[in-house]
């Protein structure tokens, strides 16, 4: 399960879910919350088929999106 911040603007999901992709993994759950930062917004992804570390690589590569936790069920 991965929990980020992401800026509230059109393409924003979808580059989180194409470098989720690039990478083999698909998403199995998804959620959204309210960030104290209006011009963001939280994004919580339930995650399989990819690593820990090859998600963690490839979603901290995305410009502007903060990745604030990631846990293995």
């Amino acid at each position: 399960r991965i929990t980020m911040e992401v800026p509230d603007r059109e393409g924003e999901l979808a580059k989180v879910a194409q470098a989720i992709a690039d990478q083999g993994g698909y998403i199995a759950a998804c959620g959204t919350f309210a960030s104290d930062d209006p011009t963001r917004w939280g994004l919580v992804l339930k995650v399989r088929n990819v690593s820990r570390d090859q998600l963690t690589d490839a979603l901290e590569q995305i410009q502007d999106e903060k990745l604030l936790d990631v846990r293995e069920s």
